[in-house]
């Protein structure tokens, strides 16, 4: 019987002893991809983004850098090109849109769909107002300027920004409700009085801009439609989550319901049968 050279048995044991590291590894990656998702989810369903992005710091700290860096700069850098744009009054090359719809309609996609997801009422007030109201607004408005920018004839850079915006923030605040209204929840007070104001704004341009823009009318009147209903919900949101309202105090006494459990004692003549508890 042949016997096998040293050098080739040295070949084929390394060989199997990488394909042992490599299988080592690979099982210890996917344990640490569905950790890490695992517990983002838990946390950002429980205590909100920040303890999320914390979490996935401490899991796999360069991934989440490069992803929420590259977001933040990509955004930002979209941003400046509009803003430049609109102060020189020409519009940049069509390709640099392109690009442009493809990286917001992926993040609006994510953003929007937040509210849906995740009760964001239990989120705490920076993170409503500092991390997922920027972070829609930005990404549905530059979603809506880089298909506006796209079409034949789009109107001059300055107006198609500022419109996007007034969109943007109405298609935000849309989710919001909607949302909460899948949870049987108005906005948080914070955000009802973000979209107050929002919507208020739009409400009054839009009616400017019927007043002196008559060709564009019915555009202005549905844009109006859409921030008066905007409006109404959250003027609503506020009512509801001021302190001291009256619906609040309603609400908070309906949910502090007496507690009782009931218990059932044998005794030499029967059974004696009550409840302990305590009222609110």
């Amino acid at each position: 019987m042949p016997i096998l050279d040293t050098s080739y048995r040295e070949r084929v044991a390394a060989r199997m002893m990488t394909l042992a590291q490599l299988e080592r590894v690979r099982n210890g990656l996917l344990m640490v991809c569905v950790l890490s998702v695992t517990q983002s989810t838990e946390v950002l369903a429980d205590d909100g983004p920040i303890s999320a992005i914390d979490n996935m710091l401490s899991a796999s700290p360069t991934i989440t850098s490069v992803a929420v860096g590259s977001v933040v700069l990509t955004d930002l850098s979209f941003l400046l090109i509009a803003t430049r744009d609109a102060i020189r009054g020409r519009s940049s090359e069509a390709g640099l849109f392109g690009v442009q719809v493809g990286v917001a309609g992926i993040q609006s996609l994510g953003f929007l769909t937040a509210p849906f997801a995740f009760d964001v009422s239990r989120w705490k007030l920076g993170e409503q107002l500092l991390l997922l109201l920027p972070a829609q607004v930005t990404a549905t408005t530059l979603l809506n300027h880089g298909i506006w920018s796209l079409v034949e004839n789009p109107i001059d850079p300055a107006s198609r920004f500022g419109v996007s915006f007034l969109i943007g923030g109405n298609t935000a605040f849309t989710a919001i409700g909607l949302g909460g209204l899948l949870q049987e929840k108005w906005a948080p007070l914070g955000l009802g009085i973000a979209e107050v104001a929002h919507t208020g704004l739009a409400a009054g341009i839009s009616i400017e801009r019927m007043v002196n823009d008559p060709e564009h009318k019915s555009e202005w009147a549905s844009l109006f439609a859409w921030s008066l209903l905007g409006l109404s919900h959250g003027v609503g949101s506020v009512l509801v989550g001021a302190p001291g309202s009256r619906v609040s105090a309603n609400e908070s006494s309906s949910a502090a319901t007496a507690t009782i459990s009931p218990f059932a004692v044998p005794t030499a003549g029967g059974v004696v049968i009550g409840g302990l508890g305590s009222l609110p």
